[in-house]
């Protein structure tokens, strides 16, 4: 019995996730809120959910931790084991926990979505110098509530300064400068290459430079050239066996780590599945 009701509540996450979907946007928010909070009781989980009609935003609580965020679908699936489960998660699959952290350490986040590395960061670096980039101004709205000491920019990166077209893809977490297959909105944005930000915020070492940029990693890394000597590790999501961009310019993977290997760079380490790869610079 014990063994089919653990059968049974391993499912129950998939079925959430279909309701949430069909529950999302024109349909009332608060039975998935009850759905949610009912599972989380039953599993001992110390996250309770809510929603914040006046803003239209959810908010996760698992104290001492608030973690607020606008699109219900992904909330409930990154949230649903907890904030802290949330943050231990993400520190691990980008392989941050081979790193050692100071206080004054520099962190910058490419690709930030709502701030969710800086969950595990926060007990680790003074708040302001949490550095966080997103596009997506929903995503950036969130940012500011859940990284409030940060210093946060609303823009895109690439290897010039312009400005693109942008796809949102808020319900996949694929929103990005390349179209992707499913996306809900194009907007214009603003977009910088990365080593005139840092030049600007006067910044002398990095200790981490993690980038998700859904297929435009090469391009950010290109629009870095000036400050690779000075980032001791970057972490970034790329994937093999597929192509995120045309399949002439070839495999993200091998794109980026042939760049940063002639970079003095070195595979630091691997996390599969979702192949997120920890680069460590020979020379610092």
């Amino acid at each position: 019995m014990r063994k089919l009701f653990k059968i049974i509540n391993n499912l129950i996450p998939y079925f959430l996730n279909k309701f949430n979907y069909i529950n999302f946007g024109i349909l009332d928010p608060y039975p998935s809120l009850i759905l949610e909070n009912l599972y989380a009781i039953i599993n001992n989980k110390s996250v309770r959910f809510f929603y914040e009609k006046d803003r239209k935003i959810f908010i996760a609580k698992d104290k001492p931790l608030t973690k607020f965020y606008f699109n219900k679908i992904r909330f409930f699936r990154l949230y649903r084991n907890g904030i802290k489960e949330r943050g231990k998660s993400i520190h691990k699959i980008y392989c941050l926990d081979k790193i050692n952290f100071n206080t004054n350490d520099i962190i910058i986040d490419c690709g930030a979505n709502s701030g969710d590395l800086y969950i595990a960061f926060k007990k680790h670096i003074i708040g302001s110098n949490y550095i966080g980039i997103e596009p997506n101004p929903t995503d950036f709205n969130a940012l500011k509530l859940n990284c409030p000491k940060g210093k946060l920019f609303n823009m895109a990166l690439a290897d010039k300064n312009t400005k693109l077209d942008f796809y949102i893809s808020s319900n996949r977490g694929e929103s990005s400068i390349i179209k992707p297959k499913i996306y809900e909105d194009i907007i214009s944005v603003d977009v910088i290459k990365i080593g005139d930000l840092v030049k600007k915020l006067k910044i002398k070492k990095i200790k981490l430079l993690k980038i998700v940029a859904e297929g435009c990693e090469k391009d950010i890394l290109e629009g870095a050239e000036e400050i690779l000597p000075i980032c001791e590790f970057i972490a970034i999501h790329v994937y093999v066996g597929w192509y995120e961009r045309d399949i002439k310019q070839g495999q993200t993977f091998r794109l980026i780590t042939n760049k940063l290997i002639k970079n003095n760079f070195e595979i630091y380490d691997i996390k599969f599945p979702g192949c997120r790869v920890l680069f460590k610079n020979l020379s610092l």
